[in-house]
């Protein structure tokens, strides 16, 4: 297990942009203010104390009562934390029982109280109770069972999912963001894309390689949901209001950024586990055929303070347009102290945090 950290952030206010020509990986301060966010604690260890040594962050969040809620896909288990640190409670344990995870992905918590865990290693949603008792888990999805979720109006929750079907002419499905309720079927369809499906190997029994249309997506307190797609050529967040009416809140013109020598040659590997002897032995290959281009958007985020934080996903700073309801930009927030680090994950749900996914 690597060392991965929990970052708490706090934000200090300094002037805005120059306007001189800037590197397109450096940050480009266009707003009236810019933000320089602080980190202000962690939260992890490689060795020591077992409730601050984390496999693998799959998320983490601040919750509604202050408190901070890490979920370890690696370990299985929700870990709860005091707003000063200090380790709570663990929810669920590694299992395919009540209660228990095979490898929990996202989590949220839905408009009564109650917790839904998506286990993508169960193929389930599982739901705890306001004291964490465990209520009950939907199954039975096919191929895949939700993914990603946060919370929808109600007592609802939004996540990404698939479906998947096969005929005379071979396999075809669409990817698509949508509302679920207290049952497995969902709700409403807020957005939906073709899947890009590839068949290899045996032709009466074939593998699939399945890619998606990449995304990120949250909700704020009204069940509004907001969509930025994740590529090289637009720079779009639309939004989709609780009765199903969608509008485009953000859409500015973009030109892409191509990679730096530096970040083509820091792609050219990538780690690898081989799990075959039981001991977990890490490895490194080579990746073919390395995308030119960064993203414009790599997340948006649209539950803090009322505004909506859109990650960029072009400079080497991380950086943030924050944009308030009406879609018009408030101010930059960027994070020096986090300059060139890659992986990092950010959370604005009723605090600033920062957690790493890839620990090794």
């Amino acid at each position: 297990t690597g060392c991965v950290s929990i970052l708490l952030v706090s934000l200090v206010f300094s002037c805005g942009g120059t306007g001189e020509d800037t590197d397109p990986h450096e940050v480009v301060e266009i707003g009236p203010d810019t933000v320089e966010v602080l980190i202000t604690d962690t939260l992890g260890l490689l060795f020591g104390d077992s409730t601050r040594v984390f496999g693998t962050i799959t998320q983490a969040s601040f919750g509604s009562d202050g408190m901070i809620y890490v979920l370890d896909g690696q370990e299985a288990w929700l870990c709860i934390f005091t707003p000063d640190l200090q380790f709570n409670r663990f929810v669920g344990r590694m299992g395919s029982g009540p209660g228990e995870f095979q490898y929990p992905q996202s989590f949220a918590f839905l408009g009564d109280g109650r917790l839904a865990v998506c286990d993508w290693g169960g193929g389930s949603v599982v739901f705890f109770d306001t004291s964490f008792n465990y209520i009950e888990h939907l199954t039975g999805y096919y191929p895949d069972s939700p993914r990603y979720i946060v919370p929808g109006p109600g007592n609802t929750y939004v996540a990404m999912n698939m479906n998947l079907e096969q005929d005379e002419d071979g396999f075809r499905g669409n990817s698509f963001i949508a509302r679920f309720g207290q049952e497995k079927e969902h709700e409403h369809v807020y957005d939906s894309w073709p899947l890009m499906i590839t068949t290899y190997g045996d032709p009466d029994d074939p593998d699939l390689s399945i890619g998606r249309v990449d995304q990120d997506f949250d909700t704020d307190l009204s069940g509004t949901v907001y969509l930025a797609e994740r590529d090289d050529s637009t720079y779009l967040v639309e939004r989709f209001l609780p009765d199903g009416r969608a509008d485009t809140l953000i859409c500015r013109p973009w030109q892409r950024v191509e990679k730096s020598q530096e970040q083509m040659e820091q792609q050219l590997y990538e780690e690898t586990r081989d799990e075959s002897d039981g001991g977990g032995q890490m490895g490194r290959r080579t990746i073919q055929d390395i995308y030119p281009y960064l993203i414009a958007i790599s997340s948006v985020d649209g539950v803090f303070c009322g505004n909506i934080w859109v990650g960029q996903g072009y400079t080497d700073v991380p950086t943030f347009e924050v944009y308030s309801p009406e879609g018009s930009l408030e101010y930059v927030a960027v994070i020096p102290e986090l300059a060139g680090v890659r992986g990092v994950e950010y959370s604005f749900r009723n605090g600033y945090l920062a957690y790493d996914r890839q620990p090794e």
